[in-house]
């Protein structure tokens, strides 16, 4: 078990972390820096990352997340079998289980369960853009988020994942699938379950 501490990839390539609990690390747990490449997060568990606020949640905070990839030039990343979870913070929580950043291309994420968080997936940072990204975002779960998948960049799939109750209060609704930026992003065979927007 991981406890306490972050793990940073850097400058490393065809890394394989597999089987591992991350529990209470501050965030983030596990960052894909500059150059980490070609590497895979297998059936590993993030419990409570980052760990749950202990200070008052009416007041924003600064965005934290299970799992960063700020890159650049982070590519061909894989994170697949995975639990992300947390206790729901509301809205003033603003964390996200997972952030892919632009300029990072052709990663797979599929398979993992993500709950608990703002936002369980996003692609992109700050305002909405148009950079590829060229990223498949398949068959996983969703559940207990205000947003389940948050697109800013352009050339994705969005496919076959579960997506469910979806947490009322950020800007008044829970989402599934937001494409807020970016073209060419296809979603086809999501099943989307009590959320107010799909």
């Amino acid at each position: 078990m991981i406890s306490g501490t972050s793990w940073k990839l850097e400058g490393a390539s065809h890394v394989i972390i597999e089987g591992l609990t991350f529990r209470r690390c501050p965030a983030p747990a596990l960052v894909f820096g500059e150059d980490a490449c070609d590497s895979v997060l297998r059936r590993c568990r993030l419990i409570d990352c980052p760990p749950p606020a202990r200070t008052n949640l009416t007041e924003r905070t600064a965005w934290l997340r299970a799992i960063s990839a700020p890159g650049p030039s982070a590519h061909r990343n894989r994170i697949e079998d995975c639990r992300i979870q947390r206790p729901y913070g509301g809205y003033y929580a603003v964390n996200e289980g997972l952030n892919i950043h632009e300029a990072n291309h052709h990663w797979i994420v599929r398979g993992n369960h993500f709950s608990g968080y703002m936002y369980g997936l996003q692609l992109g940072v700050g305002a909405q853009g148009d950079p590829p990204a060229y990223i498949l975002i398949e068959s996983n779960k969703f559940s207990d988020c205000n947003h389940a998948v948050h697109v800013k960049t352009s050339d994705n799939i969005v496919r076959g994942n579960h997506i469910h109750d979806m947490r009322h209060g950020y800007r008044g609704y829970g989402t599934g699938v937001h494409i807020r930026g970016g073209s060419r992003t296809v979603g086809e065979n999501n099943r989307i379950e009590r959320a107010e927007w799909a």
